[in-house]
């Protein structure tokens, strides 16, 4: 019988999902597409990107915390880096009037990448390990009220 992986599986796909909105901006916008194109698949993305972080921040990391007993250094990475993803984010909107500047979005794009990977190969087994069904019951029904 397969391990059941549905923390791993559910925020997996998720990320999958915004890489293909974030591709698509990033194809959009080396193909010229219309500023106004450009910039819904960037709002898109960032209103995503940021429900994402708050399943995570709200949800996952408190239960993974509660079982491993503290919040430990995994976590706290992770937390950091959602700042940066935060900051870069924001820097994005700050300095886009008419047009997307490619080399930053690349940059934001690389280190979403590593950090995803991060998630998808430390973070998320874990929790699947540890995860009884009732836990797993839980993060569905959290993630589904939270973040409208």
């Amino acid at each position: 019988m397969p391990k059941d992986q549905f923390v791993n599986d559910y925020l997996s796909s998720d990320h999958k999902r915004l890489d293909i909105i974030f591709d698509s901006l990033i194809k959009g916008v080396k193909d010229s597409l219309s500023f106004d194109y450009q910039k819904s698949l960037f709002l898109l993305f960032k209103s995503g990107l940021l429900r994402h972080v708050h399943w995570e921040e709200n949800i996952i990391y408190p239960i993974y915390a509660q079982y491993v007993g503290e919040m430990i250094e995994p976590i706290e990475n992770m937390l950091q880096e959602h700042r940066i993803l935060e900051s870069m984010i924001h820097e994005v909107e700050r300095h886009c009037c008419d047009e997307f500047d490619l080399d930053y979005l690349m940059a934001l794009g690389q280190y979403l990448s590593a950090h995803n990977e991060k998630e998808e190969k430390l973070l998320y087994p874990v929790m699947d390990e540890f995860s009884r069904n009732e836990i797993k019951e839980k993060i569905a029904i959290e993630i589904s009220r939270s973040f409208k």
